[in-house]
């Protein structure tokens, strides 16, 4: 009955009953096992008119990780919508990797929106040495945000792989900046998954390291 009554709401004529119930299938992992509701969501990821209906599909399919749906995400990637095109581009690097760090340095300077989200990700969690000045940049432009405080984590562990000490240091220096600028009132959320991003810089590179991060204000 279940799968029925999914199958219906996902083949409804109506974009929004068609994205409510995409949403639903994320805490239905039993109906994702469900080879005729996967079909019909590989169908809305390749087909369907509303690009937020159609990235919603590509996310489920991303989030299965099957190999099968990689030419879907290839695909996709060049969508006109940059919101389908962020999807399909972070469901391609669970898949593979070199490729989508490619992609994303490729578009790093046009991307936008939902693509232009996923780029910055990739490239913070992907980058290596050389990719240093465009990081920091993409960190230290964003304004203190939701955003900002979920990709500070990522952020930190790209500051973990290089070797140069005075860049991990002004990185270093612009995530404090970035914790000391939210408002106090909401330091007592914020500030826990900060100083935990912080410490695995400190656990990667030492006692000096963590004391730099200790005695920062």
């Amino acid at each position: 009955k279940m799968v029925y009554e999914l199958s219906l709401g996902l083949n409804d004529k109506y974009y929004g009953i068609r994205s409510l119930t995409l949403d639903k299938l994320k805490d239905i992992p039993e109906a994702l096992a469900n080879t005729s509701v996967l079909q019909t969501v590989q169908r809305i990821a390749m087909n369907d008119e509303h690009n937020r209906t159609k990235a919603r599909a590509i996310a489920i399919l991303a989030d299965t990780k099957d190999a099968q749906y990689k030419p879907i995400f290839e695909k996709a990637i060049n969508d006109s919508s940059y919101t389908v095109a962020g999807a399909a581009l972070q469901g391609l690097g669970a898949l593979d990797s070199a490729n989508a760090y490619s992609l994303a340095k490729k578009y790093a300077n046009d991307a936008k929106g939902n693509l232009g989200d996923a780029v910055n990700g990739i490239i913070m969690s992907q980058g290596n040495e050389n990719d240093y000045d465009a990081i920091i940049k993409i960190y230290t432009d964003m304004p203190a945000s939701q955003q900002k405080l979920d990709i500070t984590g990522s952020f930190c562990n790209y500051l973990s792989k290089l070797s140069d000490e005075q860049k991990i240091k002004n990185g270093i220096d612009k995530v404090i900046a970035f914790r000391n600028a939210i408002p106090q009132a909401y330091r007592n959320f914020t500030d826990p998954s900060i100083n935990a991003a912080l410490q695995t810089i400190a656990n990667t590179k030492g006692a000096d390291m963590q004391a730099y991060i200790n005695n920062a204000k």
